[in-house]
Protein backbone atom coordinates (compact mmCIF):
# COMPACT_ATOMS: atom_id res chain seq x y z
CA UNK A 1 0.00 0.00 0.00
CA UNK A 2 1.23 3.45 -1.28
CA UNK A 3 1.82 6.06 1.94
CA UNK A 4 0.63 9.35 0.82
CA UNK A 5 1.69 11.87 3.29
CA UNK A 6 5.65 12.71 2.54
CA UNK A 7 6.25 14.67 6.30
CA UNK A 8 8.90 17.61 5.93
CA UNK A 9 10.65 18.72 8.78
CA UNK A 10 11.32 21.98 9.61
CA UNK A 11 14.55 22.01 11.00
CA UNK A 12 17.78 20.71 10.13
CA UNK A 13 18.82 17.20 11.39
CA UNK A 14 22.13 15.84 12.90
CA UNK A 15 23.04 15.40 9.41
CA UNK A 16 23.18 19.14 8.83
CA UNK A 17 19.84 18.78 6.09
CA UNK A 18 16.49 20.52 5.69
CA UNK A 19 13.75 19.40 3.51
CA UNK A 20 12.25 22.62 1.88
CA UNK A 21 9.41 20.84 -0.07
CA UNK A 22 8.97 17.89 -2.35
CA UNK A 23 6.42 17.33 -5.21
CA UNK A 24 4.96 14.34 -7.27
CA UNK A 25 7.38 12.53 -8.91
CA UNK A 26 6.32 10.78 -12.05
CA UNK A 27 4.45 8.10 -10.45
CA UNK A 28 2.54 7.85 -7.61
CA UNK A 29 5.59 5.93 -5.57
CA UNK A 30 7.47 9.34 -6.51
CA UNK A 31 8.90 12.07 -5.25
CA UNK A 32 10.97 14.98 -5.55
CA UNK A 33 12.29 16.68 -2.85
CA UNK A 34 14.80 19.93 -2.43
CA UNK A 35 17.08 19.92 0.79
CA UNK A 36 19.15 22.16 2.13
CA UNK A 37 22.88 20.52 3.10
CA UNK A 38 25.03 22.22 5.66
CA UNK A 39 28.68 20.66 6.38
CA UNK A 40 29.97 23.64 8.35
CA UNK A 41 27.70 27.00 9.59
CA UNK A 42 27.90 28.77 6.36
CA UNK A 43 28.64 26.53 4.04
CA UNK A 44 25.40 25.39 2.49
CA UNK A 45 24.21 23.74 -0.58
CA UNK A 46 20.76 22.16 -2.47
CA UNK A 47 19.76 18.88 -3.29
CA UNK A 48 17.58 17.39 -5.47
CA UNK A 49 16.45 14.08 -4.56
CA UNK A 50 14.50 11.62 -6.16
CA UNK A 51 12.74 9.14 -3.64
CA UNK A 52 10.64 6.18 -3.98
CA UNK A 53 7.98 4.33 -1.94
CA UNK A 54 8.27 0.93 -0.92
CA UNK A 55 6.09 -1.35 1.38
CA UNK A 56 8.43 -2.88 4.21
CA UNK A 57 10.81 -0.07 3.45
CA UNK A 58 9.14 3.35 3.26
CA UNK A 59 10.44 6.36 1.33
CA UNK A 60 14.07 5.66 0.21
CA UNK A 61 16.14 7.89 -1.98
CA UNK A 62 16.51 6.54 -5.68
CA UNK A 63 18.66 9.45 -6.88
CA UNK A 64 20.86 12.61 -5.49
CA UNK A 65 21.75 15.71 -7.93
CA UNK A 66 24.10 18.17 -5.68
CA UNK A 67 23.17 21.99 -6.62
CA UNK A 68 25.40 25.27 -6.33
CA UNK A 69 24.20 26.82 -3.34
CA UNK A 70 23.05 29.85 -5.86
CA UNK A 71 19.82 28.87 -7.23
CA UNK A 72 19.20 32.15 -9.29
CA UNK A 73 20.55 30.59 -13.01
CA UNK A 74 18.21 27.32 -12.11
CA UNK A 75 15.46 29.93 -10.70
CA UNK A 76 15.32 31.62 -14.59
CA UNK A 77 15.78 28.67 -16.28
CA UNK A 78 12.88 26.93 -14.90
CA UNK A 79 10.73 30.70 -15.84
CA UNK A 80 11.81 29.89 -18.84
CA UNK A 81 10.39 26.65 -19.26
CA UNK A 82 7.33 27.76 -17.61
CA UNK A 83 7.26 30.29 -20.55
CA UNK A 84 7.91 28.03 -23.19
CA UNK A 85 4.79 25.52 -21.80
CA UNK A 86 2.47 28.03 -20.78
CA UNK A 87 2.98 29.35 -25.06
CA UNK A 88 2.60 25.76 -26.35
CA UNK A 89 -0.49 24.92 -24.83
CA UNK A 90 -3.77 25.77 -26.14
CA UNK A 91 -5.97 28.63 -24.80
CA UNK A 92 -8.76 27.13 -24.28
CA UNK A 93 -10.06 23.48 -23.09
CA UNK A 94 -10.41 20.92 -26.15
CA UNK A 95 -13.79 20.22 -26.19
CA UNK A 96 -15.18 17.43 -28.20
CA UNK A 97 -17.43 17.26 -31.33
CA UNK A 98 -20.01 14.89 -32.08
CA UNK A 99 -19.98 13.58 -35.24
CA UNK A 100 -23.39 12.37 -36.95
CA UNK A 101 -23.49 8.46 -37.10
CA UNK A 102 -23.61 6.94 -40.81
CA UNK A 103 -26.72 5.79 -41.99
CA UNK A 104 -27.64 2.99 -44.31
CA UNK A 105 -28.30 5.24 -47.51
CA UNK A 106 -31.00 2.45 -48.68
CA UNK A 107 -32.98 4.20 -45.56
CA UNK A 108 -32.55 7.93 -46.77
CA UNK A 109 -35.82 8.20 -48.75
CA UNK A 110 -37.92 6.47 -45.51
CA UNK A 111 -38.69 3.39 -47.12
CA UNK A 112 -37.71 0.26 -45.35
CA UNK A 113 -36.14 -3.15 -47.24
Amino acid sequence: MLKTDHTVPKRLTECGELCLGAVDGCSADQKVELILCEKEPGDAYFELRLVAWADGIGWYRQQTIALPGELRALEGLVRRARGLISRSAPPHPLQGKVLAFPTDPRKRDGTTP
